[in-house]
């Protein structure tokens, strides 16, 4: 008689992380216009090396020399990879909104990025695209964000 005993550890997946961050990046059609933003994001663990992301942001770009400035927020949840410790990459897809000066439109929007996941913050470098009706806006970014709470990473 032979009896095999199979057990699995218990994957200790990090501790889900909510954070407040701040961008800075340049548009890549016209690289004079600054793109500054303020975000929300978050990272639900469904392992210890895949989460899904959500990031929610509000967008202000500016020309430098010139008057006036547009702002517009997207949102987009998507996939993560957690390569290693420190590492990841994930994509988010999602929507833009625009609104002001009596004017309003909204489009699809997607949200690649790669980036290093310290203990307290994130850094990461992103490419943010607005697609509406055939034409795409892209904007390359570097952003950083700053975890809340008590538990910040358990990797």
């Amino acid at each position: 008689m032979i009896i095999a005993i199979v057990s699995k550890a218990q994957e200790n997946k990090p501790a889900n992380t909510v954070g407040i961050g701040l961008g800075l990046g340049i548009l890549t059609s016209e690289t004079s216009v600054l793109n500054a933003s303020m975000n929300v994001e978050g990272d639900v663990y469904l392992s210890k090396n895949f989460s899904i992301m959500g990031h929610i942001d509000y967008n202000r770009l500016f020309a430098p020399g010139e008057s006036g400035s547009a702002g517009f927020m997207t949102a987009h949840v998507g996939p993560r990879v957690h390569i290693g410790e420190k590492f990841f990459a994930g994509v988010g897809i999602g929507y833009a909104y625009f609104a002001g000066n009596g004017f309003s439109a909204g489009a699809f929007s997607y949200y690649p990025h790669i980036g290093l996941d310290l203990k307290r913050s994130q850094l990461s470098i992103n490419y943010k695209a607005i697609t509406d009706m055939g034409n795409t806006e892209g904007m390359i970014g570097l952003g950083i964000l700053f975890k809340l709470g008590k538990n910040k990473s358990t990797k």
